[in-house]
């Protein structure tokens, strides 16, 4: 009997691994989301201000390299914050194709509170693993994130150490 007419069996772990996944992706992404309900941010737009704040002032392809999202992703990002107030476009100072993307005063001020809080909030989670496990998860999820990149998924996956 095929897999295909019986369904996938209960044993075969790497199927389990792809629903385990996919449920951890779901609950995950509503972890990181849920202390910003009421900020008028999200997880995505709490990391392009960390960029932003970590690095200085970035060029729209820079950023999308950077979080690894789509030029129009970013696009519609960058238009968020910046009618909130907490990012502002500038023109290059040496190419006049390029628009610099900078925090605005409101914005460093948001980032330093909602950045850092954020970051400690969620990284809680990873307390219910040991020092060990966390290190483990950490090389795991950089062979995994490498597998993508071999297969031409993520282009240039950041690694983390381990």
């Amino acid at each position: 009997m095929s897999i295909l007419a019986s369904g996938p069996r209960a044993e075969d772990l790497s199927l389990r691994l792809v629903d385990a996944f996919a449920n951890f992706e779901h609950a995950y992404a509503r972890w990181i989301e849920s202390p910003l309900q009421y900020t008028g941010l999200t997880y995505a737009r709490i990391r392009l201000l960390g960029v932003l704040d970590r690095k200085g002032p970035q060029i729209m392809s820079a950023l999308s390299d950077e979080l690894v999202v789509s030029p129009r992703n970013i696009t519609v990002l960058v238009d968020a914050l910046e009618a909130m107030g907490l990012v502002r476009r500038q023109a290059h100072p040496t190419d006049r194709r390029a628009i610099l993307i900078e925090l605005t005063l409101k914005g460093v001020e948001t980032c330093g509170v909602m950045y850092t809080q954020h970051l400690e909030g969620v990284s809680e989670l990873f307390s219910d693993l040991s020092d060990a496990d966390q290190r483990e998860l950490l090389h795991l999820l950089n062979i995994l994130g490498a597998g993508l990149e071999r297969r031409g998924v993520i282009d240039g996956y950041p690694r983390s150490e381990v």
